[in-house]
């Protein structure tokens, strides 16, 4: 039995294992789980019984070599941390000397001037105002406001409360339109 193509909607076709093939699958990794249990058993009995040395496995060399790579490449990076630090404090002396020199240069003062210092707070309102101030904001809010509610007008002289233009515009007759 053959694996199938099976077609995916908005994808490539892709292999798809027969139930037979699925199943020999399964069985060969239950069979490894079992073996490997197994071998384990057998290295404990004999190292309680003192029979020999351990045997190293594949598995386990390259364990051991990858433990090895992590353990010097972990001492080269503490060497060169310490390299740098040891750089660092030399360096500390003679940044005096280096400020002095940046602080005769006039551009670079001009540009720290230049450059004004926002609060995160004030960036966050900034951004969600769009970039306009609170006052253009302000205005806006009040104009679209007297868009929303209706001015009051001749027509609107006699009610009491202050009521949108389109409900009550101008005279109207007797009927049901009649709101008053």
């Amino acid at each position: 039995m053959e694996a199938k193509l099976k077609k995916k909607r908005n994808g490539p076709r892709l292999l798809k294992k027969t139930k037979q093939q699925l199943a020999e699958a399964r069985r060969a990794l239950r069979e490894e789980d079992i073996a490997m249990q197994k071998g384990d058993t057998n290295k404990k009995r004999k190292r309680e019984e003192g029979e020999g040395e351990k045997i190293l496995t594949e598995e386990g060399e390259k364990r051991r070599r990858l433990r090895d790579k992590i353990i010097s490449l972990r001492k080269e990076r503490q060497k060169q941390q310490k390299g740098e630090k040891e750089e660092e404090e030399e360096s500390d002396e003679y940044s005096e000397i280096d400020e002095e020199e940046e602080s005769s240069s006039s551009s670079s003062s001009s540009r720290n001037k230049n450059k004004t210092t926002i609060s995160r707070v004030k960036e966050g309102e900034i951004r969600k105002l769009g970039g306009l101030t609170r006052e253009k904001v302000n205005k806006l809010i009040k104009i679209n406001y007297k868009q929303l509610k209706g001015t009051k007008g001749e027509s609107d002289r006699f009610i009491q409360v202050k009521k949108n233009r389109w409900m009550l515009s101008g005279k109207r007759g007797l009927g049901k339109t009649h709101s008053r």
